[in-house]
């Protein structure tokens, strides 16, 4: 295995949680969107341990913090707590395409520390 070959899936929290901390919006989703795409188990949710970019390969078994990557990294992009400037931050990481024409965005109930907090926005 050559260096690079390798998405490491169960390692992408600290990264994802880094990027928003400061403030790398694309990058943050740029991640997001290479690691439920090409990280996951194809047509499957079924997080492996690592994918190895050349899909030919067999990925290692399954690995339940690669599994927690997708729920954490999308709840961060609606509902982010910064805990230095003990800031919340709602649609921190939304992406644009959510917020064409006509889209909705909602979550309800989400877990902070400052109590369950809901975001709905509607474009139009």
């Amino acid at each position: 295995m050559a260096s690079g070959d390798v998405l490491e899936t169960f390692t992408l929290a600290g990264w994802g949680y880094g990027l928003l901390l400061a403030d790398l919006i694309d990058e943050y989703l740029m991640q997001y969107y290479a690691m439920v795409s090409h990280g996951y188990t194809r047509g499957t949710w079924i997080a492996p341990e690592s994918s190895y970019v050349n899909r030919t390969q067999q990925s290692p078994s399954f690995a339940t913090p690669a599994g927690l990557i997708s729920p954490l990294y999308l709840k961060w992009a609606l509902v982010f707590e910064d805990p230095q400037s003990r800031t919340l931050w709602l649609g921190k990481a939304t992406p644009p395409e959510w917020l064409s024409e006509g889209e909705t965005v909602e979550m309800a109930e989400a877990p902070t520390a400052y109590g369950r907090v809901g975001l709905w926005i509607h474009s139009r």
